[in-house]
């Protein structure tokens, strides 16, 4: 809740990064197309109506992960790292573009399984400030559950609304996840552990669908590491993460059978 400017564009962490990656370089945040920072004077009257609606992710092939989520993602979506210069890990849903294969026709996700917490936050997000390293709480005005008098209000009194705050505590959580994946991805890169790969999968009808231009980690060259990198590793605590991400490339098939 701000009346300072906020940097539209492009979110304030790495997983708005991946996001743009995943989507070929968008400009906006994934999911987002006019988000707006929550004012009372603006938004006094708005409200949100409850919905558990994920339309909004239909049609992306990749959805931005943290680290901190790698031990529930990994047992259902392939753990990749896309984007060249500053690479980010994301949760493979599709295996074509704009297809989510864990978003039903009726815009439900798929039951018993992990939805990303980039998914579940919209349409908040929390925005760099141009004036500084501040965050404002935005949200998206093109969300169609957000109107005048909706289910679940914004502001209560001019003071933002319990739900409201719970959104804040969230985004603010979300947003020291993606710092620490930051950290966590900088380490692999340090090390040299990322590589680039692809795949590649036949399916049933003959179709092949290829996925390129995208990174995992090696782990023949992370068993070559030097004992002390290897320790700094496991005491920093991210060889869970890592096996995480090598756990996950078992997943692939369960995908192309979805897709089939």
């Amino acid at each position: 809740m701000t009346d300072d400017p906020v940097e539209t564009p492009a979110e304030g962490n790495g997983a708005g990064s991946a996001a743009a990656a995943a989507q070929g370089g968008a400009m906006m945040p994934l999911f987002y197309s006019a988000p707006e920072a929550l004012n009372p004077d603006r938004h006094g009257a708005l409200g949100l109506d409850s919905s558990d609606d994920m339309s909004f992710a239909a049609a992306t092939q990749a959805i931005p992960i943290t680290l901190a989520e790698f031990p529930a993602a990994c047992r259902t979506y392939p753990i990749v790292f896309v984007g060249r210069d500053v690479p980010q890990p994301v949760a493979m849903v599709g295996l074509r573009q704009q297809q989510n294969l864990f978003v039903g026709a009726d815009g439900r996700w798929k039951p018993s399984t992990y939805v990303p917490g980039y998914v579940r936050r919209y349409p908040y997000i929390l925005v760099r400030e141009n004036s500084g390293d501040n965050f404002a709480l935005c949200i998206d005005s093109a969300c169609p559950r957000l109107r005048d008098g909706g289910e679940v209000p914004l502001f209560v009194d001019g003071k933002p609304s319990e739900q409201t705050e719970k959104a804040l505590e969230f985004c603010a959580t979300f947003q020291r996840q993606a710092g620490a994946t930051d950290t966590f991805v900088a380490r692999l890169k340090e090390l040299d552990l990322l590589v680039s790969n692809q795949a590649q999968f036949t399916l049933k009808d003959g179709e092949t669908v290829r996925i390129a231009d995208y990174f995992v980690i090696d782990e023949r060259r992370l068993q070559e590491l030097p004992d002390e990198a290897y320790l700094g590793l496991r005491n920093d605590g991210l060889m869970a993460g890592i096996y995480c991400q090598l756990l996950s490339t078992q997943v692939w098939p369960d995908l192309v059978a979805m897709a089939e």
